[in-house]
């Protein structure tokens, strides 16, 4: 995304479509339409995934990351890269107020039945094993599609005083979570 008018746009962008992308979706579009960028449907589908936060990700990463997903019955994986307003601490972030890892990986397929959930996991394990040598063994909330222990995803620190908040203002574990 770019605050700026359409021929800064064009401008940042030339080098990227000097590449001759096989499908160029950079578009002009209204904050409104934001959510439309990574072209999700709009209605729920069944699919199965995973991801990780990577320390690094090298020429070597890429070329494992995608020998391991063509071919695969996978549709998806993403590889973001982060840093900015992610990385810096702030008390006004809230519980998990920066992440230290530079990118972000995350993977799905479809899972229409349970020969193709058991395909899917095989492979997005198949990636994950594959950026083995990369990966922080740090989660991302908002791709952790498994249920993951949640120390992978909040610092020490933070995780003890979530559980100390659980424990003073939910007794009874009346609230439940995906990563409890």
């Amino acid at each position: 995304a770019i605050i700026g008018s359409e021929p800064e746009a064009v401008d940042l962008l030339r080098p990227i479509r000097a590449l001759e992308p096989e499908f160029d979706s950079f578009t002009m579009m209204p904050p409104k339409d934001l959510s439309l960028v990574n072209m999700d449907p709009e209605e729920p589908l069944p699919y199965d995934g995973d991801g990780t936060l990577l320390d690094a990700f090298t020429p070597e990463a890429i070329d494992r990351l995608v020998e391991a997903f063509v071919g695969s019955p996978l549709l998806h994986v993403e590889v973001r890269q982060l840093g900015g307003a992610l990385a810096a601490s702030s008390p006004d972030h809230g519980v998990l107020d920066a992440i230290e890892q530079p990118f972000v990986l995350f993977t799905f397929g479809l899972a229409f039945d349970p020969e193709m959930l058991l395909a899917v996991e095989d492979h997005a394990q198949r990636i994950l094993e594959a950026m083995a040598p990369w990966d922080s063994g740090r989660r991302y909330l908002n791709f952790a599609e498994k249920r993951v222990d949640p120390r992978t995803i909040y610092p020490e620190a933070t995780f003890e005083r979530l559980l100390a908040v659980k424990e003073r203002y939910d007794p009874n574990d009346m609230f439940r979570a995906n990563h409890p």
